[in-house]
């Protein structure tokens, strides 16, 4: 406790050169919550987190899962900081990322929710996130990625011999399931990580329950390979995930997310399409959809009217989505979403047909809820054909299950050698 205080103490005196990046944000504090390396996390550093990790759960938004998040948002703050120290203690002249790609990283997380750069930037201030804490995660998750490949590369690559093998391997399973999948990845290092772990997972598996975006989630708290992709792994065959997994993937139902136990650790997978490999094609769809409600004093009068109102307003539109969405947001009292992006075939069953009916720039027939009316903007829409992984496809993924692997133990050591201490107000959340 009196180590705490005192590098506080001496946290707050701009004369010590070690300490100028913290006296530089001292005006923003509204306490401490730890010091990781000499470096501070404040409840300013750690709020702006966690309304950054709560962006995934749109309105679904609360204090309840405020609270239940709070544990996880601080050890993945900690853990940054321990990446951090590690990377600029071996950077070079150079950094190892550039702002460039810092933004393109930010542009690739926009197109993968179906919307621009912009708005993602707006929707993030409208809640009150800063960019620049997005910005300053990306940054991070970068440089420890280039630092592991630079420090551990020439230990993960796959000899020619072993690819061959592979290859071999695949073109055995080609006429096996293939399925779409989405992955996040919680290694278990020890026996004394197995309960803390475990509560990790079922706590965001709830999340994803209450329709927590699983990109986003898979961005915040996956050490997976595919977490900067928001854990999308693409299409999968058997021999690319472990046996636990492709049984549980083997019983799933598109759309459906499942916890399974592996020998490295957790998963979450969510399974977004199933096919014979090379033999069927998915269909990728953005859309928005219109809500239409009956009010409160809903009675069959009134529901007649809303339909009739709907009805006309579709027909003003003349079929045209784009100009639908407008008038729906000129009407004031209509609900509608951001932009989606999902594969057709692992949409319920209840709106795939009419969704899969509508062509790109149209709108769907009105689906009648108890509440009011669901209309769905179709934007865009295209079909595509399974295709087996590539050789290079391979490669890449086994050297990235490798390289996987070395951070995970370089993590470890940094954990065990970093000076770790939390204000008496967090112990209790038992981090790390």
């Amino acid at each position: 406790m009196k180590t705490f205080y005192k590098k506080l103490a001496v946290a707050f005196f701009p004369v010590l050169a070690l300490f100028q990046s913290v006296e530089a944000s001292a005006s923003s504090y509204e306490g401490v919550v730890a010091i990781v390396n000499d470096e501070l996390i404040t409840e300013f550093d750690l709020e702006s987190r966690i309304n950054l990790a709560l962006f995934a759960l749109g309105n679904n938004i609360n204090q309840q899962m405020k609270e239940r998040i709070t544990r996880d948002v601080l050890t993945e703050m900690i853990i940054e900081r321990l990446k951090w120290t590690c990377c600029k203690k071996y950077e070079q002249k150079e950094p190892w990322v550039s702002q460039e790609e810092v933004e393109e990283y930010f542009v690739n997380v926009a197109k993968q929710r179906g919307i621009s750069p912009e708005e993602l930037e707006n929707q993030m201030r409208s809640r009150g996130i800063s960019k620049e804490i997005f910005l300053e995660q990306i940054k991070i998750d970068l440089s420890w990625r280039e630092y592991i490949r630079a420090r551990y590369g020439k230990n993960a690559n796959v000899s020619d011999v072993e690819l061959k093998t592979l290859m071999r391997d695949m073109k055995d399973r080609v006429n096996q399931p293939s399925y779409y999948v989405l992955k996040m990845f919680f290694p278990v290092n020890n026996q004394n990580e197995q309960k803390k772990v475990e509560e990790r997972v079922q706590k965001i598996s709830g999340m994803l329950s209450q329709g927590a975006n699983f990109g986003a989630l898979a961005r915040q708290f996956s050490k997976g390979s595919a977490a900067s992709n928001g854990g999308d792994l693409g299409w999968v065959f058997k021999s690319q995930v472990s046996q636990e997994e492709y049984n549980a993937l083997s019983q799933m139902t598109a759309g459906s997310h499942r916890v399974v136990r592996t020998a490295r650790g957790y998963s979450i997978l969510l399974l977004r399409d199933k096919r014979e490999a090379g033999l069927g094609s998915f269909t990728t769809i953005e859309f928005r959809q219109v809500v239409v409600p009956f009010g409160e004093a809903k009675t069959p009068e009134s529901e007649r009217d809303i339909t009739e109102y709907a009805t006309k307003l579709k027909n003003d539109a003349a079929g045209n989505c784009y100009t639908f969405l407008k008038l729906a947001k000129e009407s004031d009292f209509m609900g509608i979403s951001d932009t989606t992006q999902a594969v057709l075939e692992s949409i319920n069953p209840a709106f795939r047909k009419i969704i899969g009916n509508t062509p790109a720039g149209g709108i769907s027939a009105p689906i009648k809820t108890d509440e009011g009316l669901i209309f769905f903007c179709v934007l865009n829409k295209r079909s595509e054909q399974i295709k087996e992984p590539t050789k290079d496809d391979i490669k890449n993924q086994k050297i990235a299950e490798r390289l996987e692997t070395f951070s995970e133990r370089e993590l470890q050591n940094l954990k065990k050698a970093g000076e770790i201490e939390l204000s008496e107000k967090y112990r209790e959340l038992n981090i790390l």
